[in-house]
């Protein structure tokens, strides 16, 4: 359909959110294989297309991190996805996050060093 296929916007903020702990120092190392006591996990996540993208172009994403409620352990990202050849926003979306204490198999308190700007 000569743009890019909107299954693809949630890759690229996955991968910015992915970067985004990583960068953060928080949770370094995330792959597959590495354990934590506490760590995020993806309760949804939304997204609202602005414009079509086509190839070539050069998207960058934008993250902002809110503290909805530290004790429920509720995190929300806002993405921003603009692209170089329009010289705009494309896309906006969000995604709630939840801090889940593995051992426990339950939610948990935000800890305290999530709450940071990388």
């Amino acid at each position: 359909m000569n743009h890019v296929n909107n299954a693809k916007y949630f890759t690229y903020i996955e991968q910015a959110r992915c970067e985004w702990w990583e960068r953060s120092k928080v949770i370094p190392g995330l792959s597959a294989s590495t354990v934590f006591d506490v760590a995020p996990i993806l309760a949804s996540t939304e997204c609202k297309f602005k414009k079509p993208v086509e190839f070539p172009d050069r998207l960058t994403v934008g993250i902002s991190v809110e503290l909805l409620d530290k004790a429920r352990g509720d995190l929300r990202h806002h993405y921003f996805i603009h692209s170089t050849a329009q010289g705009t926003v494309v896309a906006e979306a969000t995604a709630d996050i939840v801090a889940y204490a593995y051992k426990d198999k339950k939610r948990c308190a935000v800890p305290d060093e999530w709450v940071v700007s990388p």
